[in-house]
């Protein structure tokens, strides 16, 4: 994100009513306590996550002028780990965020994953989102066919080294992407279809492939969320906003 668009974006999140606690909440990691083995779900739900790293080189959680955030470095097997839960799936409805400051975007580097790549006779299943050499990405499975849907954003609309927030939400029918809690791309299903669970056996993965060290998110991860709903922009908004008006860190 610009300068000039984030302080923009932070003066009307200052005067942004907050989200009230919402039940759809399902997981929710804010970083603010200090990465360790293990790092707690802020939603309440229980979906503490695994730290990863190779050879000990587990990522850190690191202060930044808004709120805390995750940071993830090059060549190092990094990120988090969640155990698989029905309440993850996003069946009916699904929206998935997180403030990113890639170092990066020449790349694929994978935010939050469920999903595997195109296997030839194997469905598609699960949820996916990236950025992928300057666009953000979604990727859904429906474990009826071996492809799933894609949708990506305009080229070269996720810059290195700079704040942004991304979202995908889906509604069975509808998928939309938004950029700093703007509309970036849609995609309209001309008949609902119901997401699947992903993959079982590497659960659910923060900064890099669910399966291995692939697609690895380099730089820093903050305010991931995963709601079992379908957020307004609005909601994105305000939800996006949150982060902006956290405790400040360090520059």
């Amino acid at each position: 994100m610009r300068r000039w668009q984030l302080a923009s974006l932070a003066l009307l999140a200052a005067g942004w009513m907050a989200l009230a606690a919402d039940p759809a909440l399902r997981l929710h990691y804010d970083f603010a306590a200090p990465a360790g083995e293990t790092l707690p779900d802020a939603s309440g739900n229980g979906h503490t996550a695994a730290v990863e790293g190779k050879e000990g080189a587990s990522p850190v959680v690191v202060p930044t002028p808004y709120g805390q955030a995750l940071r993830l470095e090059a060549d190092k097997g990094q990120g988090l780990r969640v155990k698989p839960a029905a309440d993850l799936v996003g069946a009916e409805a699904l929206t998935v965020m997180a403030w990113i400051r890639p170092e990066i975007v020449d790349s694929h580097l994978a935010i939050v994953a469920n999903k595997g790549d195109e296997v030839p006779g194997q469905p598609a299943k699960g949820y996916r989102l990236s950025v992928t050499w300057g666009r953000l990405a979604a990727e859904l499975g429906f474990g009826d066919d071996e492809v799933g849907v894609r949708l990506q954003s305009p080229e070269w609309s996720i810059d290195p080294q700079h704040w942004a927030h991304v979202a995908l939400t889906f509604d069975r029918q509808d998928l939309v992407l938004y950029i700093n809690a703007t509309e970036a791309a849609r995609l309209h299903l001309p008949a609902p279809r119901a997401l699947v669970a992903g993959p079982s056996a590497g659960g659910l993965t923060l900064g890099k492939y669910y399966w291995n060290d692939a697609y690895p998110f380099v730089g820093l991860l903050a305010d991931v969320r995963i709601y079992d709903r379908t957020l307004s922009a609005a909601d994105v908004f305000a939800a996006a906003s949150e982060f902006l008006r956290a405790t400040p860190g360090q520059p």
